[in-house]
């Protein structure tokens, strides 16, 4: 099997409501050859507080 280009799956709308308090988890999922490196990022590129969770190798980013 030779070099493809990723597949992304992502499983959340493009905006999600949460009540205060809530935890968000958004899940992204990828496959290629050579295996892509998922990565999570704002749009204002303000860096993500640390309590924020963020799984590289499982592609989810959970928020409490």
């Amino acid at each position: 099997m030779g070099e493809y280009e990723p597949k992304i799956e992502v499983q959340f709308p493009e905006v999600v409501h949460v009540a205060k308090g809530s935890t968000v988890k958004l899940e992204c999922f990828a496959l290629g050859n050579p295996a892509p490196s998922i990565s999570w990022r704002r749009v204002d590129s303000v860096p993500f507080p640390r309590k924020v969770d963020i799984r590289k190798a499982s592609g989810i980013l959970e928020i409490p």
